[in-house]
């Protein structure tokens, strides 16, 4: 990635080591729940790609990008239970 790059993704998204501090407590947290295991593939991965947006909005919350995620994560998981 070009320096450019980095640096607009840091405008928008906020500090890549912030965000990854965030994400991965939202990832323990997660992790420590005693359904984790339970859960799907999809419920999984949803949780963990809604966590990496909940860690972007807490650096950047006008970035409706990041808002549209968390729901289309929510709406592929719950898809999932219904197929």
């Amino acid at each position: 990635m070009t320096d450019g790059l980095l640096q607009a993704r840091a405008r928008t998204h906020g500090a890549f080591a912030d965000n990854a501090r965030y994400a991965q407590h939202f990832k323990s947290l997660f992790r420590s729940s005693p359904k984790w295991a339970a859960m799907t593939d999809i419920q999984r991965e949803a949780l963990d790609c809604i966590g990496l947006k909940l860690a972007r909005i807490l650096s950047n919350p006008a970035t409706a990008d990041s808002w549209a995620d968390v729901a289309g994560y929510a709406t592929l998981a719950e898809r999932s239970l219904v197929e």
